[in-house]
């Protein structure tokens, strides 16, 4: 399995998802572990805020940033067409 990447394409829920399982076959348990690798993973145009402690704060940040806004507004044009 190739380690997660999240650019803005994916909803932040399914990301960390990804990102966990990841993890649990590579056997990395540490939730500070894992939530290291997930914002090294982040693309660097997508600016994360600092303060992120846990990956629930993480997946808000993601979800309140632009990308998501596009991304969500993608998925209702496809479902729509």
């Amino acid at each position: 399995m190739e380690i997660p990447k999240y650019n803005g394409t994916c909803h932040p829920n399914e990301y960390v998802k990804q990102m966990r399982a990841y993890c649990k076959i590579n056997r990395i348990t540490s939730e500070l572990d894992i939530l290291e690798l997930c914002i090294l993973m982040i693309n660097s145009s997508i600016y994360i805020p600092e303060g992120i402690d846990n990956l629930d704060k993480l997946v808000r940040a993601l979800s309140s940033h632009p990308t998501f806004s596009i991304f969500k507004d993608s998925c209702k044009r496809k479902l729509q067409v």
